[in-house]
């Protein structure tokens, strides 16, 4: 019986041994990249913006497709302002090393995904055209933009610009602003947009766009 026990002790030791093992090296890359832990937060420090084209939109599942928009003239539901952040990944918290072991070594294979810590509290849509004789050139446009934003934890949503808003989202993954409503004849115009957050790093940005000339 005694070495019966001994026996058990053994193979309970080994057992855990290969467990130990087995759970490293899964946690391990062939070319040694560190598998964790990983930012948890990102701060938006820029945008890269430009005028696309939108190719294919489904209403239902929310999947929308862009191109590069050539120049020249659009129709006015095809015309999307995408603005793609430049961002700051960082911790929440700084990560305790000492208890980064085989638990949370495992747990840090799967990399969370960073969500943003700045606000957006406004954005400002203008032409410098006349957009329609009540919104001439100069007038705040916002209210015939949809926002259409991404959120990598969430998934998409779309909503009226002002309406997104008034909701003080957080800064997107990817924001697209959709003209939703023709303008009162075709004409070229070109579209500034200015966008507010209360941010870390960044509080306000400007785009303005090349001629457009917008086909209702």
């Amino acid at each position: 019986m005694r070495h019966l026990s001994i026996s058990k002790i053994i193979l309970s030791i080994t057992g855990m041994a290969v467990l130990l093992t087995f759970m490293t090296i899964s946690c391990s890359s062939p070319t040694d990249v560190d598998c964790g832990p990983f930012p948890d937060k990102f701060r938006v420090t820029d945008f890269s913006t430009s005028i696309k084209q939108v190719t294919d939109y489904d209403p239902v599942d929310l999947i929308i497709q862009l191109s590069v928009f050539p120049g020249g003239s659009i129709q006015y539901d095809e015309l999307a302002i995408d603005m793609i952040p430049v961002i700051d990944t960082f911790f929440s918290s700084v990560p305790n090393r000492m208890n980064f072991q085989l638990i949370q070594s495992a747990y840090a294979c799967s990399p969370v995904i960073p969500v943003s810590v700045d606000t957006i509290t406004d954005i400002q849509i203008y032409s410098d055209a006349d957009f329609s004789p009540e919104y001439p050139a100069g007038e705040n446009i916002a209210v015939f933009f949809d926002a259409f934003a991404l959120y990598n934890e969430d998934g998409p949503m779309r909503m009226n610009l002002p309406q997104y808003i008034a909701g003080e989202p957080l800064a997107p993954d990817q924001l697209i602003l959709l003209l939703n409503t023709a303008p009162a004849e075709e004409r070229e115009m070109r579209f500034s947009v200015r966008y507010f957050q209360d941010g870390e790093s960044l509080g306000e940005y400007e785009f303005t766009s090349n001629p457009i000339t917008v086909v209702p």
